[in-house]
């Protein structure tokens, strides 16, 4: 009986920790710091092949994911101002100039998802910059070849001001 109870925790642990790991391999993180002059902006170019290189290829949410896939990249941005303010300033973080493998063409399959707090004061913040791919049963067939490996890239610009 004891053999029993403790073969079955063993397949609960095994099972626990393979769908704990399965969980982080599908979303990964990437964390960067950055720093914004007060009333200046700074512009970040994202290039998504060296997340793919370390983290796996993108692949539309829902698809079973195989060994080297992810269905979203998460960007973590520590932002902080270059130096001490009295009060908080407007926080805007903008993507734009979305390109898949150089070209403008497929950029509107990429969703970019960014979560900021509105102002920014004396203590950084963490701006959360989520990457997916959005492809549905009516894309077309080329695109979902041309999507596959994709070198994405986009501009990530922070700015701070009154």
């Amino acid at each position: 009986m004891v053999r029993k109870i403790l073969f079955v925790l063993a397949i609960v642990v095994l099972l626990g920790g393979s769908a704990f790991a399965f969980a982080w391999w599908d979303s990964l993180e990437d964390n960067e710091s950055v720093t914004i002059g007060v009333g200046q902006g700074v512009t970040l170019t994202v290039n998504l092949d060296e997340t793919q290189e370390t983290s796996g290829d993108l692949v539309p949410a829902g698809v079973v994911a195989q060994p080297g896939q992810v269905d979203e990249y998460v960007l973590v941005y520590d932002v902080e101002l270059d130096r001490p303010i009295e009060g908080t300033l407007n926080l805007s973080v903008i993507a734009e100039n979305i390109l898949v493998n150089n070209a403008s063409d497929l950029a509107s399959y990429i969703d970019i998802d960014i979560d900021a707090a509105p102002t920014i004061g004396n203590e950084a913040i963490v701006v959360t910059v989520t990457v997916t791919l959005n492809v549905d049963s009516e894309t077309n067939v080329d695109d979902i070849e041309a999507l596959k490996d994709a070198d994405i890239t986009f501009d990530l610009t922070f700015e701070a001001t009154q």
